[in-house]
């Protein structure tokens, strides 16, 4: 059997984009002997890396640091305390937030069914509220979307260097949307959580119109920089950084 072996921050990265949905972390608490282990959720998917500066003067932020949700899931516990997408969480039960690794230590230390206070920066404000931690299944099944995951030998030249593929596909009242049709085994767009089917709205909050405009800003980033993608999945809004190395 081959033995598969992962660097910490490639650990750290999964830990953040996998769990109660198709990304979201779990915390472990420890129970008394004899009883299986209940994952907390807070209902809320978030960006795992730590902040680039350009990133976080796209969010407002006084410094890199924070964690940046990047879905919340409909009616659960982020929903009903006001939480939206791309809120950053710079403090959770009394401690600083620093990135998505520091925010997954804080959470897997709250208790379930407790309510906790948390701090979010929404566009340079500052949002005090509490949430609850609620216990979720250990194992959910996936709801997403299946799509073509495409090896490097039979992928060719990677047009817009981050491993998708788009396609035009028709939407309503005679509009078009931009969908990801395929993706990169291991390349960048699908290491960091996006789907096939995921429909492209925004690029670093500017609503996209057609697939050569598209295509043209995702190529025009260059080395070290990111832009910031909001997609619709299932009818709800994701949002992911696409770096370039």
């Amino acid at each position: 059997m081959r033995r598969l072996s992962l660097t910490l921050p490639t650990i750290i990265f999964v830990c953040a984009v996998i769990g109660v949905t198709a990304r979201r972390l779990s915390g472990v608490t420890s129970l008394p002997s004899g009883q299986s282990n209940v994952r907390g959720t807070l209902g809320l998917s978030y960006w795992g890396p730590p902040l680039l500066n350009s990133e976080a003067a796209e969010l407002s932020l006084p410094t890199a640091h924070g964690a940046m949700i990047t879905h919340v899931r409909p009616g659960g516990p982020a929903d009903k305390a006001g939480l939206q997408v791309e809120d950053v969480i710079v403090a959770f039960n009394g401690q600083s937030v620093t990135d998505g690794h520091s925010f997954a230590l804080l959470l897997s230390a709250a208790p379930i069914d407790a309510t906790v206070p948390l701090t979010v920066i929404r566009r340079g404000s500052a949002i005090d509220t509490s949430i609850d931690v609620e216990a979720s299944p250990s194992v959910v099944a996936s709801t997403g979307p299946m799509y073509r995951l495409i090896g490097p030998e039979a992928w060719g030249v990677d047009s817009t260097g981050f491993g998708l593929r788009l396609a035009t596909s028709p939407g309503t009242n005679g509009s078009s949307l931009i969908q990801v049709t395929d993706l990169l085994l291991d390349g960048i767009a699908q290491r960091i959580g996006i789907r096939g089917g995921d429909i492209i709205a925004n690029l670093d909050d500017v609503p996209v119109k057609n697939l050569d405009a598209v295509l043209a800003n995702l190529r025009a980033v260059s080395s070290g920089g990111s832009v910031r993608v909001r997609v619709i999945r299932q009818g709800a809004p994701w949002v992911f950084f696409l770096r370039r190395p």
